[in-house]
């Protein structure tokens, strides 16, 4: 409610909870001077403008939910162009418009939520998103490392075979089963160098 207060105030709005009852001097003139004693014994929400006077009037008989549905309602006939001079009687499309002007104002899309939180938390979410780069960034370096450590040297083994073989040696030359070899295949003792490249 703070905030569409806020936001009628910025428009040049005063916002007046009134009492449909309320006899005192001072109120009772200011409703006789605008002309809108129907309005107020209606116990309606409503918008009195002209050059010097910007109200929004809300009974302060209506719950909290019912008052902020109706202040965001008055809010889409401002927004939207439909007030004149006086308390301005509205077509029915004016009123589906501050209808959906209320519901989108009181309940926007996750889309625009998601805009509105990521612009507010904009610098932490690139800061987040650099840190996650880097993180990964290293990890692929670290796991790069930890893979070229566990080779032995530049040297090829078949998946049935059980000799090591240079990267050009002819025996493994077009063969898709060819992987490379590890030190932990040498310390197995499982193969041995091939006496046709003869792997140091």
């Amino acid at each position: 409610m703070d905030n569409l207060a806020f936001i009628a105030e910025d428009e040049g709005f005063e916002l007046i909870d009134y009492n449909p009852h309320d006899n005192s001097p001072g109120f009772t003139k200011l409703i006789d001077e605008l002309s809108i004693r129907k309005l107020i014994e209606a116990g309606k929400t409503f918008t009195f403008l002209n050059k010097n006077i910007k109200l929004i009037f809300i009974n302060e008989k209506m719950d909290a939910e019912d008052k902020l549905y109706a202040l965001a309602h008055e809010l889409g006939h401002i927004r939207c162009g439909h007030l004149k001079n006086g308390v301005h009687q509205t077509s029915v499309q004016e009123e589906v418009a501050a209808n959906e002007f209320a519901h989108y104002l009181l309940h926007p899309p996750v889309s625009y939520k998601l805009k509105k939180w990521s612009s507010v938390h904009k610098s932490p979410i690139i800061v987040s998103l650099v840190i996650i780069m880097i993180a990964v960034i290293a990890m692929v370096i670290i796991h790069q490392v930890t893979l070229e450590n566990s080779y032995y040297g530049e040297y090829y083994v078949t998946a049935s075979g059980e000799r090591y073989h240079e990267k050009d040696c002819i025996t493994i030359k077009d063969k898709d089963n060819v992987r490379r070899l590890t030190q932990e295949d040498i310390d197995s003792g499982k193969y041995t160098p091939c006496q046709i490249c003869l792997p140091e």
